[in-house]
């Protein structure tokens, strides 16, 4: 390994940059690694949700040629999809694509799934943003008032419901929110 003139032939790329005399922001380290673990995460969950997805009991297959089906058929649209290989193998291919930005095909309308999820996006967009102007400025007055408050029972109150607020699982709270603000009957 070449290394530059008064470098240790073991350094690392902070090293390496600074014994170029290149100067290094101080922020640089810990931008790199909360991007490390960021990209460490991402991929932890991608595993988790493949790997969930199956252990799921119908089988793709036998799902888009439906239950009516002859094992012959099922058995060859397995081999089509790449379904009867090792699953690392599957997955590290499957990640191969993604990286490129072919998220392939949806199975119930058979058309690429990167373009349904672009179609769904400006919903997202638009709640997030709703969500933001909502709570920002809650968060902010309820931390002000709790603040000037400090130690009373508000503030041991406020605390107390935020804690357990924090505690309850997005997804329940999602539900109780969609039966709260749906317009059905319920």
């Amino acid at each position: 390994m070449a290394t530059q003139a008064g470098a240790p032939p073991s350094v690392g790329i902070v090293d390496r940059w600074q014994a170029a005399r290149l100067p290094l922001p101080g922020w640089f380290p810990w931008l790199a690694g909360r991007l490390l673990a960021g990209f460490g995460t991402v991929l932890a969950v991608s595993a988790i949700v493949y790997l969930a997805t199956l252990a799921l009991p119908s089988d793709p297959a036998r799902v888009i040629l439906g239950p009516e089906a002859t094992d012959k058929a099922v058995a060859i649209l397995r081999e089509q999809l790449g379904l009867n290989r090792p699953i690392a193998v599957q997955y590290v291919d499957w990640l191969r694509h993604v990286a490129v930005g072919d998220f392939g095909n949806s199975l119930d309308s058979n058309v690429p799934a990167f373009g349904l999820v672009i179609e769904r996006l400006g919903n997202s967009i638009a709640l997030m943003i709703f969500v933001l102007l909502v709570t920002a400025p809650a968060a902010f007055l309820l931390g002000v008032a709790m603040a000037v408050k400090r130690d009373s029972r508000f503030d041991r109150t406020a605390m107390t419901l935020l804690i357990g607020f924090k505690a309850v699982p997005p997804f329940a709270i999602a539900v109780a929110l969609i039966l709260l603000f749906s317009t059905g009957p319920l």
